[in-house]
Protein backbone atom coordinates (compact mmCIF):
# COMPACT_ATOMS: atom_id res chain seq x y z
CA UNK A 1 0.00 0.00 0.00
CA UNK A 2 1.39 3.07 -1.23
CA UNK A 3 1.78 6.10 1.87
CA UNK A 4 -0.82 8.77 1.61
CA UNK A 5 0.15 11.79 1.01
CA UNK A 6 -0.97 15.22 2.60
CA UNK A 7 -0.87 18.83 1.57
CA UNK A 8 2.29 20.60 3.44
CA UNK A 9 2.57 24.84 4.43
CA UNK A 10 5.14 26.46 5.05
CA UNK A 11 5.73 30.22 6.06
CA UNK A 12 8.68 32.55 7.58
CA UNK A 13 8.07 34.07 11.00
CA UNK A 14 9.10 35.29 14.64
CA UNK A 15 7.89 34.85 17.44
CA UNK A 16 5.40 37.83 18.36
CA UNK A 17 4.43 37.04 21.71
CA UNK A 18 4.30 33.64 24.50
CA UNK A 19 3.01 33.40 27.81
CA UNK A 20 3.44 30.20 30.16
CA UNK A 21 0.83 28.13 30.65
CA UNK A 22 -0.07 24.93 32.62
CA UNK A 23 1.96 22.15 31.30
CA UNK A 24 4.20 24.24 28.87
CA UNK A 25 3.83 27.86 26.85
CA UNK A 26 1.24 29.54 24.56
CA UNK A 27 3.23 30.97 21.58
CA UNK A 28 1.84 33.80 19.19
CA UNK A 29 3.58 34.20 15.63
CA UNK A 30 2.86 36.40 13.23
CA UNK A 31 2.07 33.96 10.30
CA UNK A 32 1.58 35.22 6.60
CA UNK A 33 0.19 32.79 3.84
CA UNK A 34 -0.11 33.08 0.16
CA UNK A 35 -3.91 32.85 -1.18
CA UNK A 36 -3.60 29.45 -2.14
CA UNK A 37 -2.19 28.14 1.22
CA UNK A 38 -5.33 29.84 2.61
CA UNK A 39 -7.76 27.57 0.97
CA UNK A 40 -6.15 24.92 2.28
CA UNK A 41 -5.64 26.20 6.30
CA UNK A 42 -9.76 26.72 5.24
CA UNK A 43 -9.95 23.36 4.27
CA UNK A 44 -8.26 22.24 7.29
CA UNK A 45 -10.64 24.41 9.61
CA UNK A 46 -13.47 23.24 7.95
CA UNK A 47 -12.63 19.36 7.77
CA UNK A 48 -12.34 19.82 11.53
CA UNK A 49 -8.56 17.89 10.54
CA UNK A 50 -5.86 17.22 12.72
CA UNK A 51 -2.25 19.08 11.75
CA UNK A 52 1.16 18.75 13.08
CA UNK A 53 3.17 21.81 12.95
CA UNK A 54 6.49 21.76 12.39
CA UNK A 55 9.41 24.82 13.75
CA UNK A 56 12.83 24.99 12.52
CA UNK A 57 14.77 28.05 12.82
CA UNK A 58 15.39 29.61 9.48
CA UNK A 59 18.10 32.10 10.30
CA UNK A 60 20.57 32.85 13.33
CA UNK A 61 22.28 36.13 14.10
CA UNK A 62 25.98 36.02 13.13
CA UNK A 63 28.31 36.67 16.28
CA UNK A 64 31.91 37.34 14.72
CA UNK A 65 33.63 35.84 16.65
CA UNK A 66 31.50 32.83 16.65
CA UNK A 67 31.17 32.85 12.64
CA UNK A 68 34.34 30.36 11.72
CA UNK A 69 33.27 27.87 14.92
CA UNK A 70 30.78 25.51 14.54
CA UNK A 71 28.06 25.81 16.87
CA UNK A 72 24.71 23.89 17.03
CA UNK A 73 22.17 21.98 19.25
CA UNK A 74 20.80 18.55 19.02
CA UNK A 75 17.49 17.70 17.32
CA UNK A 76 14.41 18.03 20.01
CA UNK A 77 12.81 14.96 19.31
CA UNK A 78 8.80 14.66 18.37
CA UNK A 79 6.51 14.05 21.63
CA UNK A 80 3.76 12.17 21.47
CA UNK A 81 0.72 13.45 23.04
CA UNK A 82 -0.31 10.96 25.98
CA UNK A 83 -3.19 8.21 25.30
CA UNK A 84 -6.38 9.92 26.55
CA UNK A 85 -8.34 6.84 28.77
Amino acid sequence: MAKEQYPKIATKTKISDYKKIKGGIEVKPKLTFSPGQHVQIDEWIENGDELLVTIEQYQSKMDSSLANKKKGTDEIPFEEDEPKN
